[in-house]
């Protein structure tokens, strides 16, 4: 009986463990280059992750507050501030509908930089 049961939580660690690794990023990848003042679009692929009923949204700087989307395809705009640049992480947590102990989060760092300047831009 004891290795049916040790059997069966070690499938099921192996189980969460491995939708844990599915739950990523889509359109982003660290390190990408962005503009500051232009939209972007982030999309969150949720792998099989069993029950998942949201995912929460947050980035560093203030940039968006924590914003939650419960449906799927799980989708935001993002405006990044025309004054900002440097490195900004966006951060995504996955939602259940009963508390679990370590939900499945990802994070990708983006760097913001100035639109460039040419002679042409400044000409009528």
């Amino acid at each position: 009986m004891k290795k049916i049961v040790g059997a069966i939580f070690i499938f099921s660690f192996c189980m969460v463990a491995s939708a844990a690794q599915a739950f990523q990023f889509k359109t982003l990848v660290n390190g990408t280059m962005i503009t500051a003042g232009s939209t972007i679009t982030v999309t969150i692929d949720p792998g099989d992750i069993p029950t998942l009923f949201g995912v929460l949204l947050t980035t560093s700087r203030g940039i968006v507050k924590a914003s939650l989307d419960s449906l799927s395809p799980f989708r935001w705009s993002i405006e990044i501030p025309k004054d900002y640049y440097g490195p900004l992480t966006l951060r995504a947590t996955g939602r259940r509908y009963y508390p679990i102990p370590n939900p499945p989060q990802t994070s990708v760092t983006v760097f913001v930089v100035f639109p460039v300047i040419t002679i042409s831009n400044l000409l009528p």
